[in-house]
């Protein structure tokens, strides 16, 4: 009898159970899973900063499935791979592999290629194992997405990624640098040429940018645009640090391009204003090919120029030193930034003259102020933005240089606002000269 009542209440505790509702599986947010599908869709199209950050938000909601969350740990890890993010790419990837096994992991990939690359990138970091097992490719799978969109992280992708990069940040020129040497190792000196027009478009005191840019003219023999590219390297060094080796090359190819120009006066010129820094060590570590050299030195060692130095030695325009190796080894300094004006021998309209050299400064007759960034305003944030700028022969400005800049839109508000200015220009000898000018505004939240 006692043992009939303890299986009887068994029955009635077990049909109980069947009976109750049973609370259902734990279900993702829609908003997570409409997240994974935009990151994987931003990865497949090449925009990997938008998969990264798409896939980051998704990972947080998708909790206890561990598909999903595969899924979007292999995306992360791909895409850190190719943002060079090492670190962050195995993190994600080793995820991935301890939330499903590789024959899982194999249904999560649509392609082929990209199945191999996976596995390329899994090898790299030791993630295989020495006996993993590689599952065959599912016959007849879908595919959401052309193949051609498919990463190939090794050829154009890399470019694409490079591009989002600028596009996202044109202020950042890390990127920039990275496509020229991109497109120069593929012998496209076209696209690199282009790289380098957009870095100086939007970063105006890049001086490495148009060092570079005068490089490729020079090789193209377009002799006039090389030489204004690398005399902008001068005007720059007033404002920006360079390498010094940097401007001696840019100094030897300006020198080079006057002379092929057939301005042999202005090449002879030239050297005798830069002779100071033109020692035989110096030259002999330029980076010139054997007939530029041979060029350079001919213009070095002419008699035209040896008068040319001790005519401006005894005007006082270059120092006694000039040509001339010091006892320590070095060579005399002077100012490297001499104006078209001191290639001539006389002042010109248009030249550009330091503020303090010139005799009445620029006057400002139109002023526009800066447009306050909404958010930032919105937050209460202040401080100051110092610019340099470039007032034209006309009193227009050609060129705003951000000096000490302000994050949060405010650089951008500053040059916006400083090129719709107009001066009355700055005048030497009475004549109408170009000048940089440093301007300071400050933003205050009212």
């Amino acid at each position: 009898m006692k043992k009939f009542l303890i299986v009887f209440l068994g029955l009635i505790i077990l049909g109980g159970n069947l009976l109750l509702p049973h609370e259902p599986s734990q279900k993702i947010d829609p908003f997570y899973l409409k997240r994974l599908e935009k990151g994987e869709q931003a990865f497949q199209a090449g925009n990997i900063e938008k998969a990264v950050e798409e896939l980051e938000i998704a990972l947080f909601g998708l909790g206890g499935n561990k598909e999903a969350r595969a899924k979007a740990c292999l995306y992360l890890g791909l895409s850190h791979h190719i943002l060079k993010n090492n670190q962050k790419a195995e993190e994600y990837l080793s995820e991935a592999k301890n939330l499903v096994d590789m024959e899982e992991l194999r249904n999560l990939i649509s392609d082929e290629s990209m199945w191999q690359y996976l596995n390329n990138v899994m090898a790299k970091f030791n993630l295989l194992g020495p006996s993993a097992k590689q599952p065959a490719a599912p016959q007849n799978r879908p595919k959401p997405f052309p193949q051609s969109r498919i990463i190939n992280p090794r050829e154009t992708d890399i470019a694409r990624n490079l591009e989002q990069r600028i596009k996202l940040n044109p202020q950042d020129t890390g990127p920039y640098y990275e496509l020229y040497e991109y497109h120069q190792e593929k012998n496209d000196t076209r696209a690199a040429k282009n790289v380098l027009e957009s870095l100086i478009r939007r970063n105006p005191s890049e001086a490495k940018g148009y060092y570079l840019l005068g490089r490729i003219q020079y090789e193209q023999r377009k002799f006039k645009e090389a030489e204004k590219s690398f005399s902008r390297v001068f005007e720059l060094q007033k404002i920006v640090a360079i390498e010094k080796q940097a401007v001696l090359e840019a100094i030897a190819y300006q020198i080079l391009a006057l002379h092929l120009q057939g301005d042999r006066k202005a090449s002879t010129r030239m050297f005798a204003l830069r002779s100071d820094q033109m020692s035989e060590e110096n030259i002999r570590f330029l980076d010139l090919n054997e007939q530029d050299r041979s060029i350079f030195m001919g213009i070095a060692q002419n008699e035209a120029t040896r008068s040319e130095i001790v005519k401006l030695r005894d005007q006082g325009l270059i120092g006694s030193g000039a040509g001339q190796t010091s006892r320590e080894g070095g060579t005399q300094s002077n100012d490297p930034s001499r104006t078209s004006s001191e290639l001539s021998g006389e002042l010109e309209v248009g030249d550009l003259i330091p503020l303090n050299e010139v005799d009445f400064l620029p006057i400002l007759e139109k002023k526009v102020d800066p447009k306050y960034p909404p958010s930032a305003k919105a937050l209460g944030i202040e401080g100051q933005v110092t610019v340099n700028a470039l007032i034209s022969e006309n009193g227009d400005i050609v060129e705003v240089v951000i000096i000490q800049g302000l994050v949060g839109g405010f650089n951008n508000a500053t040059v916006n606002a400083v090129m719709q200015w107009k001066y009355s220009p700055a005048i030497k000898d009475g004549l109408k000269v170009k000048t940089w000018k440093p301007i300071t505004i400050t933003f205050k939240a009212r």
